[in-house]
């Protein structure tokens, strides 16, 4: 059997800062594109490890156009997990979310401890913040689709933390395959006899991802290989406006460090946005703000 593995897709319509496409198309043509490449390989599985949607306030538009897409290529079975982007204020609930109403649709099925069995292939999920399930039949071919950040080697930026790397992921679990998300770079792993792949951001959503190459793979569990295939891109000139990203980096306060426009310049700048809202719930805690004053503030932090 094969299977179309993703990366994180983030499914939006508004334009990320500096990107001077239209970024709705484009970003739903390299969808399209994906599901071509799995129709013409004859997959029959599609595995999204978490963050399929940008926001839980995503608009109609943004679900209608995903939803869309999945009913012209409804005979590949989509099977995802959530991420941090799909739900609100960290909170592993999806009624209520975009990624709750295309689950209710048919369209996508959300997986969890309990293995979804498809021609003999076991695949869990292991969503935002929750524990990797435990195997239950280790004579199977078991793929585990999580969402957690998993890099290759190297720290992705100095002083980087609660992160895991691909080596030690596969070392502890049994997992013939595993598909992973949130981190947005793309890279594979193998160690005795097991594969991850981390296939990264569907799109380039930050100016740091100026040199990022989507990719999505195509795994075959009948061989145990699999194969890259990059997805189709502008040059940055295209899609930037790259004037803005030069004037933003000499744009440098007293002490020579970058003052404005470090969050478009920073890879962690949408990949962490959470971390803000954390840090907001400290906050009204701590200054005794709660009820529904601390809804109508958090209300109006997600853009769709």
């Amino acid at each position: 059997m094969k299977i179309l593995c993703f990366g994180d897709i983030h499914n939006r319509i508004s334009s990320p800062r500096m990107r001077i496409d239209n970024f709705a198309d484009t970003h739903f043509n390299k969808l399209e594109w994906c599901f071509k490449l799995g129709q013409e390989h004859g997959c029959e599985l599609a595995l999204g490890p978490g963050d399929i949607f940008h926001s839980p306030r995503a608009s109609d538009d943004t679900k209608r156009r995903f939803q869309d897409i999945l009913k012209r290529n409804d005979n590949i079975h989509f099977l995802g997990i959530f991420g941090q982007h799909d739900v609100y204020h960290y909170r592993n609930d999806l009624r209520n979310t975009p990624l709750g109403v295309v689950e209710s649709s048919g369209l996508i099925e959300i997986l969890d401890n309990q293995p979804y069995n498809f021609d003999d292939v076991y695949i869990y999920g292991a969503s935002w913040n929750e524990p990797i399930p435990e195997i239950l039949n280790k004579k199977a071919f078991n793929v585990l689709v999580i969402h957690k950040m998993i890099i290759k080697e190297d720290e992705l930026y100095p002083g980087q933390e609660n992160y895991f790397t691909a080596r030690m992921i596969l070392a502890k679990n049994s997992f013939d395959l595993i598909v992973s998300g949130d981190n947005h770079s793309n890279f594979t792993s193998e160690y005795n006899g097991k594969t991850l792949l981390n296939m990264g951001s569907l799109c380039r959503m930050t100016t740091a991802q100026l040199n990022h190459e989507p990719q999505v793979a195509i795994f075959d569990t009948d061989t145990k290989t699999y194969e890259l295939f990059k997805i189709p891109i502008e040059p940055p000139e295209n899609v930037f406006n790259l004037e803005e990203v030069e004037k933003a980096k000499k744009h440098k306060d007293e002490n020579g460090k970058i003052k404005d426009y470090i969050d478009i310049l920073s890879q962690e700048a949408e990949t962490r946005e959470w971390d803000f809202v954390g840090n907001l719930d400290k906050f009204l805690k701590s200054n005794g703000i709660k009820g529904s004053v601390d809804k109508i503030i958090k209300s109006t932090l997600v853009e769709a």
